[in-house]
């Protein structure tokens, strides 16, 4: 599998550098009840299973790559946070998981806790704004 390992969780992605950073993150009740998708950067699909409290993640056996539904992934993800990456050609996996893991944070960080992570911040800066400009 080549690293990073993007795990889809209903259109949010997380970024893990690697197999094991992404099984100690993934809680295992969640990977029973099917909550997450797993790609390593090539687009090849993995198998993410729970046993006990241990989550494992492999290479999904006999399946063809994915390469194109993890592009379309990727772009939405972006698109749904504000990021363009149109300048990436189309098919150009490499390229645009790079492009991906310059707008994650890492330790993980999914898009959805960025975002919310930047309008705290904005919203905080407005405030004081706010509270000066009535001095």
């Amino acid at each position: 599998m080549k690293p990073p390992i993007i795990i889809n969780e209903s259109g949010d992605i997380t970024f893990f550098s690697s197999v094991e950073e992404a099984e100690e993150y993934l809680e295992a009740i969640d990977v029973t009840n099917g909550v997450y998708q797993g790609y390593d950067a090539e687009g090849h699909p993995l198998k993410l299973q729970a046993l006990n409290d241990r989550v494992t993640i492999e290479k999904e056996p006999g399946v063809q790559n994915r390469v194109f539904e993890l592009e379309k992934l990727i772009r939405t993800a972006l698109a749904n946070v504000g990021r363009s990456c149109d300048h990436v050609l189309l098919g150009d996996i490499e390229s645009l998981v790079k492009e991906a893991e310059l707008f994650a944070e890492l330790p993980p960080c999914s898009c959805k806790e960025m975002l919310f992570s930047i309008f705290k911040e904005s919203f905080a800066d407005m405030m004081n704004w706010i509270k000066k400009a009535k001095h």
